[in-house]
């Protein structure tokens, strides 16, 4: 990880939500994304990953899961284009 990375880590813009957690959402997006994947399917997967972290954290919880649940059914309209 480099410099900036970790002094973003330190700077949350809207909250302290991520900064109390073990692993911060785009550590785990980082990690588990597919090689194969295409950007926009890492990027809705993220965003599922990022909601479903935070759910019970913001205040919003079932906000933040309808919002996963969005992400998700993009998702999977996504590889279903594929024919997956």
């Amino acid at each position: 990880m480099n410099s900036v990375t970790k002094k973003m880590k330190n700077q949350m813009i809207g909250g302290n939500h991520y900064l109390n957690t073990t692993i911060q959402p785009w550590d785990v997006v980082r990690s588990w994304t597919h090689p194969n994947a295409s950007g926009f399917e890492n990027y809705l997967y993220g965003n599922v990953l990022k909601y479903l972290q935070r759910y019970r954290r913001k205040g919003h919880p079932k906000q933040d899961l309808e919002k996963a649940k969005h992400y998700l059914m993009a998702l999977i309209e996504e590889l279903s284009n594929e024919h997956c």
